[in-house]
C-alpha cells in the first residue's frame, strides 16, 4: 500500500494542504523549522489510518482554533485498485469556538462509513 496524495484543510496549524509522494521514493522527508507542522501531517496521517490521535483524547484540538472544521484525506494505492480515505470533524452548534461537541464522519470512496469498525 502506497500514499498517493494527502489533503488537510483545518487540521490544526496547517494551511489548506495538498502533496503527493512520489511512487518511486523508498524515503520521504518532512522539514522545517519549528512550529512549522511536520507533526501534525504525521498525526494526520495516523488518524486516517486509526481514527484517533496520538496526541489528545480531545478532538476539538484537532481543529484549527479559527475553523469550524476540518477535512483531510489520502488517496491510497493498493495491489488492486486508489482508494481514498477522508474524515471530517466540526464542530456542533458552536459556531468558531472552543466549545461544543465535535463530531466526525468518516467516509471511503466517498461513502460514509457508519462505524470505524466497518473500515
Amino acid at each position: 500500500m502506497h500514499i498517493q496524495r494527502f489533503r488537510a484543510i483545518g487540521w490544526r496549524n496547517l494551511e489548506p494542504l495538498e502533496f503527493a509522494f512520489d511512487p518511486a521514493a523508498s524515503l520521504h522527508v518532512l522539514y522545517g523549522q519549528n512550529g512549522q507542522g511536520k507533526t501534525n501531517v504525521i498525526e494526520a496521517l495516523y488518524f486516517l489510518s486509526t481514527f484517533r490521535s496520538f496526541r489528545t483524547s480531545q478532538a476539538a484540538d484537532l481543529i484549527r482554533r479559527d475553523a469550524a472544521e476540518t477535512r483531510i484525506s489520502v488517496d491510497v494505492q493498493t495491489a488492486e485498485s486508489v482508494r481514498r480515505v477522508e474524515a471530517r470533524l466540526f464542530r456542533d452548534g458552536a459556531g468558531k469556538t472552543a466549545a461544543g461537541v465535535v463530531n466526525r464522519t468518516i467516509a471511503v470512496d466517498d461513502k460514509p462509513v457508519k462505524r470505524v469498525s466497518a473500515c
